[in-house]
């Protein structure tokens, strides 16, 4: 009897996670951004290598991340309102074929002998300005293809495709980039954009219906600043994510270092390093797609955080290559377990009228912190080295978890009318609906 029960637990727990891929158009947009996803993560990791080939500087390394970020600080709030007013499946048409263009520069650029740095930041550039409007406009699509009761599950299952895709992408890029070169990893990456263009057009959807403006479009563009002021829990939310944004990353900015003057490691052994956080995080992204809507997601943001710290301190003191893959897979999972929790939080407490501007700022909040923390982790390791740089990042991570455990205990004691939204426990329908009234008032 034991054996059948078992079985169907775990085929209604598979059923649980994998829940909106039994919708059509999830299907499709799920293959086609998971190969195109596939493809940037390739370029990602031949780009640190290539960086660190050409330089041997630490700090450059830093520096051409915060470059490909940074446009992201600046549009991202542009890229939020307009995903808001347009359709969004036009939007990404348009989006993916321009991405397509700078990697396919950059290959040119490698197979002719004519790289050099300046041209990898100005290219770096470019991406990440697309990369500021489609970021919001992605993440606010998918309540169109799966509606609000797979929304949960259709957002931890794209997370699980970007993570996925990092276990893959690096694994692949290891391989080209020791058989073929670097120049063919830029050349994959800019033809894998199309796929998800080809299912784009695939999808079925009804016809767009244009968003009416009662505002100026500066207004509106500002529309989700004005409501985190109505919602605490999305604010602290996202003040907890620049925190991690700037502190704790900095141990992807110098996995090349590791991997080449800690580890000793060639290509092959770098790409084994990042697919190992990418196993990682793919295992916590599936995890936050099983959760019943039953758990309390407050604590799951703290134990996140938690063995995401311990994981860095292991990254920074591991000497050889599978317990150092050991460590990267841990950290992958204890980060992407709290950034997809969050964005599952951020996203079923807004309504789908401030979405793409919601969504907008948590980009702003990458494009601004994550080239922070590059140029820091960059500056820092330049002077006291790649070990003493994570472990620093890990207790700044750290001290920002027990100062927010500090702040929520206190408020929850001193509330004697708490809100609705402001408990990270409550099941998503009465977010969505706290929200609403909210938004309403």
């Amino acid at each position: 009897m034991r054996s059948p029960d078992r079985a169907r637990k775990v085929r209604d727990h598979l059923s649980r996670t994998f829940s909106s891929l039994r919708n059509r158009n999830f299907r499709i947009f799920f293959v086609g951004q998971l190969v195109s996803t596939t493809g940037v993560w390739i370029q990602r990791t031949a780009e640190g290598w290539l960086v660190y080939e050409l330089t041997g500087s630490k700090m450059l390394l830093g520096t051409v991340m915060a470059v490909a970020f940074a446009p992201m600080f600046f549009f991202s709030t542009i890229g939020g309102a307009t995903a808001d007013r347009y359709s969004k499946r036009t939007l990404l048409v348009v989006i993916q074929s321009a991405l397509a263009i700078p990697p396919l520069m950059m290959a040119v650029l490698i197979l002719t002998g004519h790289i050099q740095v300046w041209h990898i930041m100005a290219l770096a550039a470019m991406s990440g300005a697309g990369m500021a409007f489609e970021i919001p406009t992605r993440q606010a699509f998918l309540i169109e293809l799966v509606g609000e009761d797979d929304l949960l599950n259709a957002i931890a299952l794209n997370s699980a495709i970007f993570n996925g895709s990092r276990m893959l992408g690096p694994a692949i890029a290891g391989y080209l980039m020791a058989t073929l070169g670097i120049g063919e990893c830029y050349l994959v990456n800019a033809v894998s954009f199309f796929a998800l263009v080809a299912g784009l057009f695939m999808l079925q959807l009804p016809p767009h219906q244009p968003q009416r403006l009662t505002e100026s479009a500066l207004r509106h563009a500002l529309g989700g600043f004005k409501y985190l002021r109505q919602n605490s829990l999305v604010a602290g939310l996202l003040a907890m994510t620049a925190v991690v944004g700037v502190f704790g990353m900095a141990y992807q900015v110098l996995v090349p270092v590791l991997a080449k003057d800690i580890y000793h490691l060639d290509e092959r052994g770098y790409g084994i390093l990042m697919s190992a956080n990418g196993v990682g995080a793919l295992a916590g992204a599936l995890l936050v797609a099983s959760l019943p809507s039953s758990v309390d997601r407050r604590k799951a943001v703290f134990i996140s955080i938690l063995t995401f710290v311990v994981a860095l301190f292991f990254v920074s003191l591991a000497g050889s290559l599978w317990p150092a893959a050991f460590a990267m897979a841990a950290a992958g999972f204890g980060v992407i377990f709290y950034f997809a929790t969050a964005n599952t939080l951020i996203q079923s407490s807004v309504t789908d009228g401030i979405r793409g501007r919601i969504m907008g700022i948590w980009t702003l909040i990458f494009g601004a912190m994550a080239p922070a923390g590059s140029l820091l982790a960059g500056s820092v390791a330049q002077w006291l080295g790649a070990q003493r740089t994570i472990q620093l990042s890990g207790i700044a991570c750290g001290l920002s978890l027990i100062g927010a455990a500090i702040v929520l205990r206190r408020r929850i004691q001193h509330a004697r009318h708490p809100r609705v939204d402001e408990r990270l426990h409550v099941p998503p329908r009465i977010h969505c609906a706290a929200s609403a009234r909210s938004a309403a008032t």
